[in-house]
């Protein structure tokens, strides 16, 4: 991974540095692939949607990572959505610039598919996650995500988002909290979830 480290700094200089605000898309979900963009700064989002036609956030990609490089590499459209959660500052890669700089350099090709592999094999537990784990349960790991994710125990974090990062319905969400309240883990205000007792909920996320 160190390889990867030094070729993406190189890489990142061969695109154009770009400015994106808060919920700007990158692309959607079956958009055809034309750039790789390098994240300078900030936060994404990596979202779909359920048959129901909820959102559900797979991920978030921070500073210092790519978004694309798979669709480009294979000549496949996006198989999410990209959105940036805070104000990003990215540098866009052409395609062809990124595919030329992969296939003179191997190793870089070899650093991405093993990335890749290893994102797969997370995605597959989340999904197993999202079909086996009660919502409470999975609402907890989420919470405890979010307090490393924003470093600070009282979380801005509503119930409908929340809901959407775990997909679930907002009103099963509500539910859930309250009962986490009543035992006296968290403590709820507008817009704002406080953890009290993190061991707790740790026990309940196993």
């Amino acid at each position: 991974m160190d390889n990867l480290q030094s070729s993406l700094k190189i890489l990142k200089t061969k695109g154009s540095e770009k400015v994106v605000k808060p919920g700007v898309f990158l692309w959607q979900e079956g958009d055809p692939s034309s750039e790789v963009v390098f994240v300078l700064e900030g936060t994404f989002e990596v979202v779909k949607q359920n048959l129901d036609g909820r959102e559900i956030i797979l991920r978030s990609i921070s500073s210092g990572n790519l978004l694309g490089e798979m669709a480009a590499l294979e000549g496949k459209l996006h198989s999410a959505s990209i959105r940036a959660k805070t104000l990003c500052k990215i540098s866009v890669i052409p395609k062809d610039k990124f595919c030329a700089f992969v296939k003179n350099n191997p190793s870089v090709f070899a650093a991405l598919f093993s990335q890749q592999a290893e994102r797969v094999r997370s995605l597959t537990q989340q999904v197993n996650d999202l079909g086996m784990d009660p919502i409470l349960k999975r609402m907890v790991k989420k919470i405890l995500e979010e307090k490393i994710e924003q470093k600070t125990k009282t979380l801005h974090l509503t119930h409908q988002q929340l809901a959407d990062k775990i997909g679930a319905t907002r009103e099963s969400v509500t539910k859930s909290l309250g009962e986490l309240e009543h035992q006296g883990w968290i403590s709820l205000s507008r817009g704002k979830i406080e953890i009290i007792k993190e061991e707790e909920l740790r026990n309940l996320s196993r």
